[in-house]
């Protein structure tokens, strides 16, 4: 999971650190839609100079910032050094912003800063609504002022209304272009509007502009992560570190890169440093369980989700990861006192329309819920995938061109299987002899390993069996899509299914005219971009 929040480093010097991120991108165009469904997430607040605002988007992904720096006061936000915000501490900064405006309103700048106060305490409050009343007054008075501007551009951030904020934080970096605070919120919009490449740019842009503020590198760092630029996103985690040695958001963050390249030793690590600097982050706490459970360390991954869920009782995902711990110990009294909290908490947020990627649909397989709630948690997720891979493109510069081969009479069909399980896996052990089976006559069989070599047998008689074998887990999810384009299969078999290690973000691309679902996954993807699902009347009965 992402958490990241605004935080502001005392260090202000800055030291080149490893090899180059590479050249800024150029400005994208302007946006032009409204936000995604079921952009939200819950609100934490902790007693610091700066507040703390936590934000989650897509389990899968991790957590995305969406709401980052919320000021605790007027004078909290004058508070800030001159090269993140881009003008002078003191009344030199309402000097532009609360004298009144062209039309002769002459508002005292005290009395709109009363108002913004107030605003801000409304929205502490919880009373978004009228928190945003509040500083629309305030506006009113004054078109010119700057903070209830960014008032209400960070209440709009926390309702999860990207639009209105990422609007609102437009006009904020018009009005003041040096302010990296407005740059770092804008790709917080962004990410928050799916557009990762608008983020992507609005991070740098804040990096150029304040290059010892460690938080754009982190949230950069996450979006260079989920377009598998992974070389890059370590290098701006390790300098956010760099600048910020208590940075704990960026250790968790850099975590879960070290966790997802298996590199599970060092990212326990992360998170074992990320919760020494800050032992109630509950990311981190259900972050380092995922850790131990994939490294078969259950009894301590147990401990860990129990701390995270102390911390943030309602909280789904580590919730869910528990109970499949206590599964997997046997232990089915603790289990089946878990079961019922967690199924309270998701029948709550699909009968609310927030289910928001609560839980994994492998998950959901095993949990007592409805045909038609497997399949809309199936649904969402794919959405979900659907999201991320037009992300990925948008990123890239722009959709790749799909070119599909009508299959030929006397042709042989091309055929591609795709997985992170050739090797040593149940999905191996079952198939190691089935691709060998297809008449080459009729038959061009590809593979497409998303796993390195693990120099089984089962992986040597797979490739041995597989005509044409690619090992792919090094390349990127557009680079896949291409190879795929490049020998124009005629039909793609995903054998993971949303289980460890898939790339569904490919089949999301339809880089094949006909997809296919088999095998290592035992529901429906509930996705639009799978055409077929293999299976019999036993996995599979006629009445569902």
């Amino acid at each position: 999971f992402f958490r990241c929040v605004l935080v502001l480093s005392n260090q202000m010097s800055f030291n080149r650190f490893g090899p180059s991120p590479g050249a800024w991108l150029p400005p994208p165009p302007p946006l032009h839609f409204a936000p995604p469904h079921g952009v939200h997430g819950d609100l934490y607040h902790h007693p610091a100079p700066i507040d703390y605002a936590y934000c989650s988007k897509l389990p899968q992904y991790g957590f995305n910032p969406h709401v980052i720096f919320k000021p605790t006061s007027i004078q909290h936000i004058e508070s800030f050094p001159q090269d993140v915000v881009g003008y002078p501490p003191g009344p030199a900064r309402h000097a532009s912003c609360a004298r009144g405006n062209a039309n002769g309103f002459n508002a005292s700048r005290h009395a709109v800063d009363a108002i913004v106060e107030r605003a801000q305490a409304l929205q502490t409050q919880g009373q978004t609504e009228a928190a945003i009343k509040e500083c629309k007054a305030a506006i009113a008075l004054d078109p010119t002022h700057l903070l209830a501007r960014e008032m209400l551009a960070y209440v709009y951030q926390e309702r999860g209304d990207a639009a209105q904020a990422y609007e609102l934080f437009v006009q904020l970096h018009t009005m003041n272009p040096q302010n990296a605070l407005y740059l770092a919120n804008l790709g917080i919009a962004s990410q928050g509007l799916n557009r990762l490449d608008k983020a992507i740019f609005w991070y740098q842009k804040a990096i150029e502009t304040s290059p010892t503020y460690p938080v754009p590198y982190s949230n950069l760092a996450n979006c260079l992560k989920l377009v598998d630029r992974l070389t890059d996103a370590e290098w701006h985690y390790k300098r956010a570190i760099e600048l910020d040695d208590n940075f704990a958001d960026a250790r968790s963050n850099y975590g879960n890169l070290l966790k997802e390249s298996e590199r599970t030793d060092e990212a326990i690590l992360q998170y074992q440093k990320a919760l020494e600097i800050e032992p109630t982050h509950a990311n981190a706490w259900s972050n380092l369980g995922g850790s131990y459970k994939d490294s078969a360390r259950v009894v301590e991954a147990i401990s860990a989700y129990r701390k995270a869920l102390a911390l943030r009782p309602h909280f789904p995902v580590a919730m869910a990861n528990l109970v499949h711990c206590l599964t997997t110990v046997c232990d089915w009294p603790a289990r089946d006192g878990m079961l019922k909290p967690l199924m309270d908490m998701l029948r709550e947020k699909l009968r609310d329309d927030d289910y928001s990627h609560a839980i994994q649909p492998h998950h959901a397989l095993v949990y007592p819920l409805s045909n038609e709630s497997q399949i809309f948690i199936a649904k969402t997720f794919a959405d979900g995938v659907t999201r991320m891979a037009d992300s990925m493109v948008l990123a890239a510069g722009g959709a790749p061109q799909m070119r599909y081969s009508k299959w030929a009479h006397g042709e042989r069909l091309r055929i591609g299987y795709m997985s992170s399980d050739f090797g040593n896996h149940p999905l191996s052990q079952l198939m190691q002899n089935f691709f060998g089976m297809h008449n080459q006559s009729q038959f061009h069989i590809f593979g497409f390993a998303l796993s390195p070599n693990d120099g089984t047998n089962a992986r040597k008689l797979i490739e041995a069996g597989i005509e044409t074998f690619y090992d792919v887990h090094d390349k990127t999810t557009l680079e896949i899509c291409n190879l795929i384009q490049t020998h124009q299969i005629h039909i793609m078999v995903d054998l993971n299914g949303y289980t460890k290690g898939s790339r569904t973000e490919v089949f999301a691309l339809r880089p094949a005219p006909i997809q296919v679902q088999y095998m290592g996954y035992a529901g429906t993807m509930g996705a639009s971009f799978i055409d077929y699902l293999i299976s019999d009347h036993v996995t599979s009965p006629q009445d569902h």
